[in-house]
């Protein structure tokens, strides 16, 4: 079989692919106003057929490896579609706007009849790994079965189809050299088709902060990995890292209440993706956004801060001040060593009642503390000395 693609091959391959894309993009935006749907499903099915068919005979008749896949592939693409279209149909049939409950069980029993489709198209991307990837694939795309147009069960369901999808990936990486093939990346973007359908028809429906902090979190995840699948330039990959900070911490801001969790959910977004960009990204620079909300909040939780709220501002002060000592970033360090000395301060008069003034008695505390902590560096054998030498050496610029 021929592994070399001609010009002419993959300029025809190109053409085709994005026609198919534009077709199935229409048929689903039809198929959220049509009614038919038995001759829908089985049109939508013959396309499935012709493609798996067509790979058949590039594999058998002209030996192409290459569109063989390309073709099986598209194939098992084409099963998200089927399920959102039965998913139209079991909606209309939950809201009395259609009786033909004989046509929609009919067009269940097609969807299962494909199932061998997409093992097929499965075999061709992932080979002795098809079994699992149609299992995954025919498991998020149940989700588009649901009678339900509600935003906030969509983003619930949004969010444990990405957890699955980031755990697959996370384990894809860990396998090495035999995941990171352009079949492999093609199959692990297919699975989140039914993902994106799920999200993508909602916009005809109900929109909540929910779901709109599901799709930010999404495109951050889908902004994450092309950024680490696919091979960019240091400068693209950063303005990637900073978009994957911005929708992140936007997302989890939106699913707050208050003013003041809606800081920690601001801040806490930032961690999350900070902690997973690269050390050197420009998104790194938006830590200090983080880092100013939390001074916000530690200022404010002498005044107005419920004790939850500061306990949780420190706890995200120790993840930023754990990120900043890996980072080996002295300055951030110190910066967050001050902000939870703040917080616990605070913490401290929010929770226990003194019988003197605390605005007298921090200073003075913390000054003894470090007179007595100056001493302890003067002599060679005492655990602050050793733990002091630690850290500068830590911080040193490496060699």
């Amino acid at each position: 079989m021929t592994t070399h693609e001609t010009p002419t091959s993959r300029w025809f391959r190109w053409v085709g692919t994005l026609t198919l894309v534009f077709g199935g993009a229409w048929f689903l935006l039809d198929g959220w106003s049509d009614s038919h749907v038995l001759s829908r499903q089985s049109t939508w099915a013959a396309i499935t057929l012709a493609l798996a068919l067509s790979g058949v005979v590039a594999a058998r008749r002209y030996h192409d490896r290459l569109g063989a896949r390309l073709c099986l592939g598209l194939a098992a693409a084409t099963l998200p579609l089927h399920f959102a279209q039965l998913g139209s149909a079991c909606f209309d049939l939950s809201t009395g706007r259609t009786d033909l409950t004989f046509a929609v069980l009919l067009s269940a029993a097609i969807v299962l009849a494909l199932v061998p489709v997409l093992a097929l198209g499965g075999a061709a991307l992932f080979r002795r790994w098809a079994w699992p990837f149609t299992a995954l694939l025919f498991g998020l795309s149940c989700p588009l079965l649901l009678p339900t147009r509600a935003g906030d069960p969509i983003a619930l369901l949004v969010a444990g189809e990405l957890l699955v999808l980031v755990v697959v990936e996370v384990s894809a990486r860990r396998q090495g050299a035999r995941f990171e093939s352009w079949n492999a990346h093609a199959a692990r973007a297919l699975l989140f088709v039914p993902l994106l359908i799920l999200l993508g028809r909602n916009t005809l429906h109900e929109i909540t902060r929910s779901w709109v902090s599901a799709s930010l979190v999404t495109l951050a995840t889908l902004l994450f990995f092309t950024g680490r699948r696919v091979p960019l330039g240091r400068s693209t990959r950063g303005v990637l890292d900073f978009a994957v900070v911005v929708c992140a911490a936007v997302a989890a801001s939106m699913l707050a209440l208050t003013l003041s969790t809606a800081c920690l959910a601001f801040a806490g977004g930032i961690l999350l993706s900070c902690a997973f960009c690269h050390p050197r990204s420009p998104a790194q620079g938006l830590v200090w956004l983080g880092t100013t909300t939390l001074c916000a909040l530690g200022w404010w939780a002498w005044f107005a801060a419920s004790p939850l709220v500061t306990l949780t501002a420190l706890a995200l002060c120790g993840g930023y001040l754990t990120l900043a000592y890996h980072r080996r970033s002295a300055s951030g360090s110190v910066a967050h060593l001050l902000l939870a000395i703040n917080l616990v301060a605070s913490a401290a008069v929010s929770l226990v009642r003194f019988p003197v003034s605390f605005g007298w008695l921090l200073p003075t505390t913390l000054g003894i503390s470090l007179l007595l902590l100056g001493s302890s560096l003067q002599s060679s054998s005492s655990w602050p000395r050793r733990a002091w030498a630690k850290l500068t050496g830590h911080f040193s610029p490496q060699v």
